[in-house]
């Protein structure tokens, strides 16, 4: 993977939640999505709804360009955690999805 890639993470409020995003991307960055040979850029777009009393509807939108392409996925989840990892994990799908059609 190349060292040159932007990390926007759009819509956070709190330092803590910000923190927890940006730990989580850079653990996928280094493990799973580490088969990137041209990473560009990856955007995370966040929204934290309010619901259920205390609970909070996170709802997050991936956008990753790379050498195969523009991938954008959503998820929403009741766990901040959970939402990143499903993102990741979807992307972490495209990812390998577009790749291994590029090398058949």
């Amino acid at each position: 993977m190349t060292d040159i890639f932007q990390v926007d993470i759009i819509g956070v409020k709190t330092p803590e939640e910000k923190e927890s995003i940006r730990d989580k991307v850079t653990t996928a960055l280094r493990g799973p999505l580490r088969i990137l040979k041209n990473p560009q850029r990856l955007q995370v777009r966040y929204k934290k709804h309010e619901k259920e009393g205390i609970r909070h509807l996170y709802e997050l939108e991936f956008k990753l360009e790379s050498e195969y392409g523009m991938n954008t996925i959503k998820v929403e989840k009741w766990d901040l955690l959970d939402a990143i990892d499903e993102g990741l994990n979807k992307l972490e799908a495209i990812v390998r999805k577009e790749k291994s059609k590029i090398e058949d």
